[in-house]
């Protein structure tokens, strides 16, 4: 069988062919990239998380372990700042409860301490107006009987001492909630957060003076062991 000779034909058309050549990044990037999946395809393969022949559970093992181990690490990380972060608050709240911004704490009753507090508003220390509010609200639940006044005691055992009066315990969440918020926070005192204070002391009255003449459940506080 005779082939037909078509070596002219393929030399038109090689003479035709204009090869462009890539430019420089694109060549760069291509071996880039082929480096990358050749470093990857060998940690897999030393990992043994890659078999190109056959199945292998020891792919899932270590693929679970390495999960597991992340997920710990995540888990133990929040924990710590969750810590970190609750023993800081509770610290600040400890230093609330002790320094105050007057150092007549003791002597000032619920009134004075009210009164301290519109005046420090009057002159636009709104900060400090709010901090009075609170500690006029604390020296009324003395007063009343309702819960001692303690400069050491923290928030959170004032209102755990408040549990048997869940209106006058939502109250003082409130108003701690607020001071927290302006004295350490990042937050700017303004003129209603004072006002908001005056309310929720004010609409406390009738809830503190119900425990305060009997009629309700008196909160009793164990005496402290000597």
């Amino acid at each position: 069988m005779d082939f037909k000779d078509i070596t002219q034909e393929i030399a038109d058309v090689a003479s035709r062919y204009h090869y462009h050549k890539p430019p420089e990044f694109l060549v760069y990037l291509q071996e880039l990239l082929s480096r990358v999946l050749r470093f990857l395809k060998d940690l897999f393969e030393q990992l043994h998380l890659f078999n190109s022949g056959f199945s292998d559970t020891r792919m899932v093992g270590n693929l679970m372990q390495i999960l597991i181990y992340a997920a710990g690490g995540i888990c133990a990380l929040l924990i710590i700042y969750l810590v970190f972060m609750r023993m800081t608050k509770l610290t600040q709240m400890s230093r609330l409860a002790q320094s105050g911004a007057l150092e007549n704490e003791l002597l000032l009753t619920s009134q004075g301490w009210l009164n301290e507090a519109k005046s420090l508003a009057e002159k636009q220390h709104y900060k400090s107006a709010c901090r009075a509010a609170y500690l006029s609200f604390l020296r009324l639940l003395d007063e009343k009987d309702v819960a001692p006044f303690a400069p050491t005691r923290t928030n959170y055992e004032y209102w755990y001492q408040l549990k048997k009066s869940r209106e006058i315990q939502l109250t003082f969440r409130q108003l701690a909630d607020i001071v927290e918020l302006v004295w350490f926070g990042n937050k700017q005192a303004e003129l209603n957060d004072f006002e908001r204070c005056l309310e929720l002391i004010d609409s406390s009255q009738p809830a503190i003076a119900k425990l305060s003449t009997g009629n309700g459940s008196q909160i009793k506080v164990p005496e402290e062991v000597s």
